[in-house]
């Protein structure tokens, strides 16, 4: 039995100050925080169930920033995101997966079952529950500021990381994105979902994005430290499992993604976790060669924003629908 869709929401871009990671978190913050109202479609970003606009937080550490985190509007199993980092390392250093930490850098994890905010380098964040650890967001030190461009939907969180450097795209995302969509209890958790999260690490995404063979792909993963990530939770369980998406084996092209009456197809993509089948990813499908962050419409309707490698070029894009 399908899940409710999700509906991706887009904030306004916010660049940071500088490269460093206190000011990258908060742009982060400037983007995200609750006195921003609207989306930049002018739509009202409503945080009651029903709505799509999440619930954030800042902690300051002697008025230093070191971590934004979030609850959904319509998330079961109290799950909880969190981007973190600091200038030092922190005492006791924070628990991290797969990737070792590093100063000046950006990190990202997801809680279920969560208590309330502890401390960003606890060893339960949120006091309680079940604590991914982090894995890298994005490199802290490029040559330029980087800039956020963030998606909300009911369960999800999708971060687009622009470095300005020849359209060069990061990228990342956390929460509630996959739908088994079967009735197997085993398959999901209590509430029929699968969580984890997303990131392309360290390295900018790669024109073929699409393809898995690469470690520097959309929603790919590599089991070294720096590369792309994605990992979900075994449901019932605290075990974080590394997941692929089913991989696009050539490079998309216009020709390919239009069809004979001039209309643009979207796939469906899907996951496995290591061994298994792990089901649907949410709200999230193939189309044509875009660009980063266009809107695309239908008769002049809102069918949703693009994510891809790049804001300035045309390579494998996938649609976040609205």
């Amino acid at each position: 039995m399908s899940l409710p869709a999700l509906h991706h929401r887009k904030l306004t871009t916010v660049t940071a100050v500088s490269n460093g990671v206190v000011d990258m978190l908060d742009a982060i913050w400037a983007a995200v925080q609750p006195s921003v109202t609207t989306y930049t479609d002018g739509t009202t970003r409503v945080f009651t169930p029903g709505g799509t606009g999440w619930t954030w937080s800042r902690y300051q550490n002697a008025g230093i920033t070191q971590a934004v985190y979030a609850s959904p509007p319509n998330g079961t199993l109290a799950q909880r995101i969190i981007i973190a980092g600091a200038t030092t390392t922190p005492t006791p250093s924070p628990t991290m997966i797969i990737d070792t930490y590093t100063a000046n850098r950006l990190y990202m994890g997801i809680n279920k079952n969560s208590g309330v905010f502890a401390s960003w380098n606890a060893a339960l964040p949120f006091t309680s529950g079940q604590w991914s650890g982090y894995v890298h967001l994005a490199t802290a030190t490029p040559l330029v500021p980087l800039a956020f461009s963030i998606l909300e939907t009911e369960e999800t969180v999708q971060i687009g990381v622009l470095t300005g450097s020849a359209g060069a795209m990061y990228g990342a995302g956390l929460g509630a994105l996959i739908d088994p969509d079967t009735g197997d209890a085993v398959d999901a958790e209590t509430d029929g979902r699968v969580y984890g999260m997303w990131t392309v690490g360290t390295s900018t995404l790669a024109t073929a994005m699409l393809n898995s063979a690469a470690i520097n792909v959309f929603m790919g993963h590599g089991g070294s430290a720096t590369n792309a990530h994605f990992l979900t939770f075994t449901p019932g369980t605290g075990t974080m499992v590394a997941t692929l998406r089913d991989s696009v084996l050539s490079l998309q092209t216009a020709a390919t993604r239009t069809t004979r009456a001039g209309r643009f197809p979207a796939t469906v993509m899907y996951a496995n976790c290591t061994a298994n089948w792990c089901g649907r990813i949410r709200e999230l499908r193939v189309i044509r060669p875009s660009s980063f962050g266009q809107r695309v419409d239908s008769a002049g309707v809102n069918k949703g924003y693009v994510f891809s490698f790049s804001t300035i070029s045309g390579g494998d894009s996938v649609l976040m629908e609205y």
